[in-house]
Parts: C-alpha cells; structure tokens; sequence
C-alpha cells in the first residue's frame, strides 16, 4: 500500500516564523553596527564576524519572505493540515487479490467454507487479472 502525505503550512507558524524573523534580523543588525566599531579591518577574525552577520541578516530576510508569502495566501490553512492520499484500487478488495486470498483462508479456517469451495474459489482469484 503506497500511502502519499503533504504538509500544509498554516497562518499561526507562519505568523510565528515572522515575527521570529524580524526579531533575529533586528538582533543581527544591532550586533552588526555594535561591533562594526569594536573590529578593526586589519583583523581576519573581524572581517569574518562581518560576513557571518551579513549573511545572518540575508537568512532572515528569507525567513521573513518566505513566511509573509505564506501568511498573505488567502486559501492558507488556518493549522497544519496533512492530505493523504492513498491508491484506491489497492484497498479495494475486488482489485486486491492478497486481501482476497487472506479472506478467504480466513473463512476456510473458521469453517464458513468447505475445503471444495476454498479450492474452487482461490483458483478463481488467481486466475483474475493481477
């Protein structure tokens, strides 16, 4: 049985994720301009400092994109919804001919059916369509 899920992401993460956004780019940026003047430019270690702020504020700017975009659909979910689809043809028991078989051993061990009926029915099943 192949079962397909999706995650929907809904309004309060996405609300949430932006508002968590704007706060870590306001932190990003405030550090940045604290320290900007404590390094000096000669010092390896203050320039990386600045390219990891730098892009620290370029990810929370997609941060912040990406979960306005979310929150500004108007068919988004009001929670995370998660479809599951699943193939039809493979829970029904007309179309399925292990569940068949399993059926209707189950009916030759509870006695429902003689063993002439099994035999006769199971050749039935086997000789259908797979």
């Amino acid at each position: 049985m192949k079962l397909k899920s999706q995650v929907k992401s809904g309004k309060q993460p996405a609300l949430i994720g932006l508002i968590t956004g704007i706060i870590l780019l306001v932190f990003g940026i405030t550090f940045l301009v604290s320290i900007q003047g404590d390094l000096s430019h000669e010092d390896s270690s203050g320039s990386l400092i600045t390219l990891f702020f730098i892009c620290w504020i370029l990810v929370m700017l997609l941060i912040i994109f990406m979960n306005a975009r979310s929150l500004s659909r108007t068919n988004a979910p009001s929670m995370i919804d998660i479809d599951t689809e699943t193939e039809d043809n493979l829970l029904q028991p007309e179309n399925n001919i292990e569940l068949k078989l399993k059926q209707l051993e189950k009916l030759k061990n509870e006695n429902l059916i003689t063993e002439t009926e099994y035999q006769q029915k199971r050749n039935e099943i086997m000789a259908s369509k797979w």
